[in-house]
């Protein structure tokens, strides 16, 4: 059976391609996705923590009490799922900095974002992010909102300020949640660095759909009360691209948009290599 999010997806199929989409949290949104891979992610992050600590884990003094308030808050949100499995017992959470006790908890990814007043913008002061979809932590780390999202296409035309103006009028209590979805060529949920190339073998029409993999994140972001810091949570859900036989309006959906992208969008999403069989595959789906 599809997974109910992928009911979440909806892609935008004329300009702008980048867009906030957020939706309030109301009182029965959880904050901590639950799900069946909710295991297989907690046990991948201690691999991932075990094998690329410094790659995954960062932060900044000025963050310390912010992750502090962080754990306590997933500690006791009645709301986080409770699996047996890797998590560590409490004993050897206390000897963690907070943001990684926090981190192997849930499945989610964890950022801290803090207002630098002296710049009048918010700052990624503390991640604990071993998810990364083609993109590093510490090249992120101190750097305000425009400066993380620099790589991706029409952002800072199309949505940087009303970013930055979203994060000011945050308040606790009034959290929001946005998804989005890209392609990937790898099934590895870490996935730091983009593709060096065009995939080889090449990806056909006739494999796409074992070959590529339909990513999407749930984010959440909530400003927490004591720090006034921004928590950002970003859950990880993959499908094989041929999980959305299931679902054809989706399918003709993600075709249409794709079909619409500029060339610099087509560049960032992996090059017609990946795009061109991505779309003929749809269509096959979308139509039969």
């Amino acid at each position: 059976m599809a997974p109910r999010w992928l009911d979440e997806i909806a892609p935008a199929t004329s300009p702008p391609f980048v867009r906030m989409g957020i939706r309030a949290m109301g009182e029965t949104t959880p904050l901590f996705l639950d799900g069946d891979d909710v295991p297989a992610q907690l046990a991948e992050k201690d691999r991932i923590l075990a094998a690329h600590h410094d790659d995954v884990v960062a932060t900044t003094p000025e963050a310390d009490a912010a992750c502090a308030e962080l754990l306590t808050l997933i500690q006791s949100r009645p709301d986080r799922p409770d699996h047996s499995g890797p998590t560590p017992p409490p004993q050897d959470l206390d000897r963690l900095h907070p943001l990684e006790a926090a981190a192997r908890l849930v499945a989610e990814d964890l950022c801290i974002l803090q207002r630098d007043d002296r710049l009048g913008q918010w700052v990624l002061t503390a991640g604990a992010v071993c998810f990364p979809s083609h993109w590093r932590l510490r090249d992120k780390l101190g750097r305000p909102l425009a400066d993380i999202h620099g790589p991706v296409p029409d952002y800072a035309q199309d949505l940087a300020d009303k970013v930055d103006r979203f994060f000011d009028r945050l308040r606790p209590g009034a959290g929001v949640w946005r998804r989005n979805w890209t392609v990937h060529t790898r099934p590895d949920l870490f996935a730091p660095d983009p593709p060096a190339g065009p995939p080889d073998p090449p990806i056909t029409v006739h494999n796409a759909g074992t070959r590529l993999w339909l990513r999407s994140e749930q984010q959440c972001l909530n400003l927490v009360a004591k720090t006034r810091a921004i928590l950002f949570t970003i859950r990880t859900q993959q499908v094989p691209l041929s999980t959305l036989r299931e679902h054809p309006r989706l399918a003709a959906a993600i075709a249409d948009a794709v079909d619409a992208w500029p060339e610099h969008q087509v560049a960032y999403r992996g090059g017609s290599a990946v795009t061109d069989p991505l779309v003929r595959y749809l269509r096959t789906i979308s139509h039969s």
